[in-house]
């Protein structure tokens, strides 16, 4: 499998607010703080938690294609499975 599908929300670490945290719990908070800054605006808030839906282990694009075309993905996408 290419290195450049495999998820790496988990490892990946990112500087936030002086702390080191995780690709993904960054994102959480940083969304987070968007919910309370449009609380009150139901459409930014639906987005917000179409957004925060996918940091769900398992529910990222990334994690989704990786699952279903781990192994040999490309052959299995030309061959139309």
């Amino acid at each position: 499998m290419k290195n450049s599908v495999l998820p790496d929300g988990k490892n990946a670490i990112i500087a936030y607010g002086g702390k080191t945290l995780s690709v993904r719990k960054a994102a959480g908070k940083y969304l987070s703080g968007m919910s309370e800054f449009f609380k009150g605006d139901a459409h930014a808030l639906e987005l917000i938690k179409y957004q925060m839906n996918k940091l769900d282990p398992g529910r990222s694009y990334a994690e989704l294609i990786s699952g279903k075309y781990a192994g040999d993905f490309v052959q299995e996408i030309l061959a139309g499975s």
